[in-house]
């Protein structure tokens, strides 16, 4: 993929007919799944896996070594953090932030402007949150 508005590290793997906006920025070692959607100026950390089907939204950051699922959907402006799990079809509102090592389990909701701690785990919905 060659567009002068991107910085995409030459390690980093896309799937086919995925979506990358403008002023994307995507990390050493990257795997981003087949019809991944990464909104523009969104930041893909080292490491990170992203599986198809992905919604990132605009301005989005996930960092690095995160894990996010198949057909999960991340707010504009949302902050996924190192090491963090985002399970299959889970939802991440608008500017909520995901701790470091935190895991949202598959379905689970997030609502927006959210912020949950580094290594805590959530499960359906946002009041079944789990300490580490």
């Amino acid at each position: 993929m060659t567009r002068s508005d991107l910085t995409i590290d030459k390690t980093a793997v896309i799937g086919e007919d995925a979506l990358i906006g403008y002023g994307v920025v995507i990390g050493e070692s990257v795997r981003i799944g087949d019809g991944a959607w990464i909104g523009h100026g969104a930041v893909i950390g080292d490491g990170a896996m992203i599986d198809e089907g992905v919604v990132i939204g605009d301005g989005a950051v996930i960092g690095d070594g995160a894990m996010i699922g198949y057909d999960a959907w991340i707010g504009h402006g949302a902050v996924i953090g190192d090491d963090a799990e985002i399970g299959d079809d889970a939802e991440i509102g608008d500017g909520a932030w995901i701790g470091y090592g935190a895991v949202v389990t598959p379905g689970a909701i997030v609502p927006t402007s959210e912020f949950i701690d580094a290594l805590c785990s959530i499960a359906s919905t946002l009041s079944e949150k789990v300490a580490p």
